[in-house]
């Protein structure tokens, strides 16, 4: 029997231009899915679609049509509404809550240590890309947030790109005439301030949101570096240490708006802007020596660097949504365009106690400015309809992508005055990628148990570059053709079996193409590969999931082979700047392919009204080649997370999480896990006015190795950042909205 659904549409107050109102409502139990016979535990997968909404404004237009709301079949939802800190907390906040999560203060965001691409109600947001995302996260009230997916496994709806897993954040829908609006301060140790805020405004078929915030911080952190080199697997090495601190302050506004027009019953118009600029000062002082294959010191020096950075995006989107009669038909029509501009400028002055170059003496000067500017421009449209009782999607999507990045290293010299240009390290380059899709996917409940959904995407890509130094040209050109297959098996009504196949690529960024050497520091530069190619991607993935009243959990195998796979690969090559220090130059290379295979398992239970347990945990081994090296290189990682969470009678909260990130492969080497500890409680001094105390990394545990292990080059990278630790944060909810008018009989 089919239900009857209803399809309600009004304006939004949330998205960044995404957010289009629409709600659907079974009135019979006929088509009940197996989860929502029975209430969910805090952060459990909760099987809701991208339109799942609050209780509608009874003043909205109503459509009713008939048929079945389908789901999607190839993500994980989890309900955030019942987080301890639910109404005090942030998006950042929200999403470290959920299995495999974890967001950083820098605003990167992993899935099991994978980095992963973040949406906003099912689509690509400008507030959530590069590097508006850490401010956008803060600012965003976790109060404003209703579910969050987890599409471990992204198949061919979705672009390519770097083949990461895909996060979407879906807001609050359909909030009744009125505002709602938000305010907090944050202060945190050791020095430092965030102010947010929140307003939402909804009048008539007009929607208004805006999300202000400014940030002041500044961080501390500690290095040593050992470098180890052989010129032959004979030779004796020659080798270099140093040590290093130094502190970033940054400060800077970000600005989002938001502006939605319901345009009839059936048509959504809604356009969004954000702004971002975040400068920034650094200073450094590091000490270094050089000792020459004879074991003699040949240079040893103590250096001091100042640098000023700047970083600046801008973004606007307008999208148009026509809802059909039918349930889940709609039309989506997207346009965006977006500039990141980022701009550096340091000195560094070397003062010489030993040195085997005469030209070394006393104090050396050197400048090195770099700035790049990134521009996207993106069309996407999207047709979703029913076909009976399946669904069909078919889509198109082309990104025009400018990128223009500019080097230039001055001296060295002994005074400023003198400083003239380094031909080596002084280079401009210029790329435009166009990136051109199709894709269509088919959704199929072939028995009461069995539900597929198959897809094949065509992604044609063009991208041109050119060298401006030397002016020279390049050309890339290829289409591919990726599919991917979902399946799903109920067993009972709290069971479940899901299967996944994709096949992706993942793209070179522009920058890894530019032929010349860019300067890092005074002992590292990058080198670009204009043979680079894409890297394929395939990836299995087999889960079993138990929903039931109290306690929640999931086990998941996966499998992942990288094909043509970029590889990074490091090499000692003579000081571009003659300084007599050992320069180690880094480059990305095709080379053959790497495993990846492992087990992941995810856990919520609902020990009481008050208490609530989740954990995570992900075991990974694999399998890696470097042209640099014969053989496969292995090794077995594990990461996770225990979280519980208390509710006090009197309106009290508290959380306390342990994350633990596992150690990292490359084909070169390592990087050695971390851990953090949080702490959090949330006092509710008014109605509307929370208190919320919190202890980041209690045990200062975020230290990390990197090792490169080559029989012509070893390295280890010491690395530790002292980030706030201690935070105090106030915050205010506000909300009028309009009388809701009487029920006719």
């Amino acid at each position: 029997m089919k239900s009857s659904v209803r399809i309600l549409l009004a304006v939004t107050c949330l998205s960044s231009g995404f957010a289009l109102r629409a709600t659907a409502q079974s009135q019979t139990p006929d088509s009940q899915t197996p989860e929502s016979q029975t209430p969910d535990p805090q952060t459990a997968p909760a099987e809701t679609t991208d339109e799942s909404a609050t209780k509608p404004p009874p003043d909205s237009t109503t459509v009713t049509v008939t048929g079945k709301k389908k789901a999607p079949n190839d993500r994980e939802v989890y309900d955030v509404t019942k987080n301890v800190d639910a109404q005090t907390g942030t998006a950042a906040d929200a999403l470290n809550k959920i299995p495999g999560v974890n967001v950083d203060p820098a605003g990167k965001v992993t899935y099991h240590g994978r980095n992963v691409v973040v949406y906003l109600n099912g689509r690509p947001s400008l507030m959530l890309s590069g590097d508006n995302r850490a401010l956008a996260l803060k600012s965003m009230p976790s109060a404003y947030i209703t579910t969050i997916e987890v599409i471990s496994n992204p198949g061919s709806q979705f672009s390519s790109g770097d083949g990461a897993p895909i996060i979407n954040i879906n807001t609050q829908r359909n909030m009744p005439a009125g505002l709602f609006g938000a305010v907090s301060a944050t202060f945190n140790s050791p020095k430092g301030n965030f102010e947010a805020g929140f307003l939402a405004i909804t009048k008539g078929k007009w929607s208004l949101t805006l999300t202000p915030s400014y940030s002041n911080a500044s961080d501390t952190y500690r290095s040593s570096a050992q470098i180890t080199a052989f010129d032959t697997l004979t030779a004796p090495p020659q080798s270099s240490t140093s040590t290093s601190e130094g502190r970033n302050r940054y400060s800077g506004p970000f600005l989002s708006a938001n502006l939605q027009y319901d345009a009839g019953p059936n048509d959504v118009l809604a356009a969004a802007v954000n702004y971002n600029r975040t400068p920034s000062e650094t200073t450094n002082v590091s000490q270094s020596t050089t000792i020459g294959t004879n074991g003699q010191i040949i240079n040893r020096f103590d250096q001091t660097d100042r640098g000023h950075f700047s970083i600046e995006s801008q973004g606007l989107s307008l999208n148009y949504t026509h809802y059909g009669k039918k349930p889940d038909e709609t039309l989506k029509i997207d346009a965006s365009v977006a500039r990141n501009a980022w701009q550096s400028e340091s000195r560094s002055a070397n003062t010489y106690l030993i040195s085997t170059i005469p030209a070394n003496v006393g104090t050396r000067i050197q400048t090195n400015s770099r700035d790049e500017d990134r521009r996207k421009t993106t069309l996407r449209t999207e047709y979703n309809t029913p076909v009976g009782d399946d669904q069909l999607t078919v889509g198109g999507e082309i990104d025009i992508d400018d990128n223009t990045r500019n080097s230039q290293v001055l001296g060295p010299g002994a005074d400023d005055a003198s400083l003239v240009i380094n031909p080596l390290l002084t280079n401009a380059f210029r790329s435009h990628q166009v990136v051109s899709a199709f894709y269509t996917t088919f959704q199929r409940e072939l028995t009461p148990r069995w539900t597929v959904l198959v897809g094949v995407r065509c992604e044609a890509l063009s991208l041109t570059t050119n060298d401006l130094t030397y002016r020279t040209e390049g050309k890339v050109t290829y289409t591919r053709l990726n599919p991917s297959l979902y399946a799903t098996y109920v067993i009972s009504p709290t069971q479940k079996l899901r299967f996944n196949y994709t096949h992706r690529q993942q793209r070179p960024e522009p920058a890894d193409l530019n032929p010349h050497i860019v300067y890092s520091s005074d002992t590292s530069v990058e080198a670009g590969n204009p043979d680079l190619k894409p890297q394929e991607n395939d990836a299995i993935e087999a889960r079993y999931e138990f929903n039931g009243k109290t306690l929640n959990y999931a086990v998941q195998s996966f499998w992942r082979r990288d094909t043509r796979t970029i590889s990074t690969i490091s090499q000692i090559i003579p000081d571009p700047q003659g300084l007599g220090n050992i320069v180690m130059q880094t480059m990305r290379v095709n080379w053959r392919q790497q495993n990846a295979f492992g087990l992941a398992t995810t856990l919520s239970k609902q020990v009481s009204k008050a208490l609530t347990l989740t954990a995570d945990a992900s075991l990974t081994h694999n399998e890696l080649r470097n042209p640099q090296i014969d053989g496969v290189r292995s090794g077995t990682s594990t990461d996770g997370s225990l979280s519980i969470q208390y509710n006090f009678p009197k309106g009290d909260r508290f959380s306390a999480t342990y994350k633990m990130i596992g150690k990292s492969f490359s084909s070169q080497g390592y990087t050695t896990g971390s851990g953090q500890a949080n702490l959090d409680y949330s006092h509710k001094l008014t109605p509307n006015i929370d208190l919320d105390v919190s202890v980041n990394d209690l045990f200062r545990q975020t230290r990390t190795v990197t090792v490169i292990d080559t029989p012509l080059l070893q390295t280890r990278f010491v690395s530790s950042r002292q980030s706030p630790t201690f935070m105090i944060s106030l915050s205010r909810q506000f909300s009028r909205f309009a009388p809701m008018p009487k029920k006719e009989n």
